[in-house]
């Protein structure tokens, strides 16, 4: 070994020179909104984001319908009379003349139980609370769908992919 320090073989030197790093006092940009993100998914994707989401509220509506009935027509009847009753005496402490007694009592012997229409109602109103969810999953599955479709031979989710299509012009990759 020579008596050169081991300091100065190549091997040993940084391979580039150390810069200092500069950090921006800005500040980051803001995390778009939900519907800033759900305008750029349809910009890019168009309407295959769109039917994304119009599968998914046909999926998920059936399953909230399908709840609302294991949950029984019993306990469904329970939950519209309570309403009822609370609608009732708001109406009532407002001092709102027009809901008789007699009128109340033939509606409650007419919906003991709770008809369809009531559980089809409160299935759609849980399948509107879970918008939450649907639009996330819309938008990470979306691209999935699109890349899908294009390995299919579909022409979709470009810049004037559907004008073109109709036209029968090819689009520019």
């Amino acid at each position: 070994m020579s008596s050169i320090p081991r300091l100065f073989f190549r091997a040993n030197l940084p391979r580039r020179p150390v810069t200092p790093r500069f950090f921006s006092t800005a500040a980051p940009p803001p995390k778009p909104s939900l519907s800033q993100r759900m305008k750029q998914l349809s910009k890019e994707y168009g309407y295959s984001a769109v039917a994304v989401y119009l599968g998914l509220s046909a999926l998920d509506f059936p399953f909230c319908f399908l709840a609302v009935r294991m949950i029984g027509t019993e306990k469904i009847a329970e939950y519209e009379h309570t309403i009822v009753e609370g609608a009732r005496s708001l109406y009532h402490a407002a001092g709102l003349p027009g809901w008789e007694k007699k009128q109340v009592e033939e509606e409650e012997k007419n919906h003991k139980a709770a008809t369809i229409w009531t559980e089809l109602a409160l299935a759609y109103a849980i399948h509107k609370s879970l918008i939450f969810i649907r639009v996330p999953i819309t938008a990470a599955v979306t691209p999935k769908v699109v890349k899908t479709l294009r390995k299919w031979g579909w022409d979709i989710g470009k810049k004037g992919g559907l004008k073109n299509a109709v036209k029968g012009k090819k689009t520019v990759e």
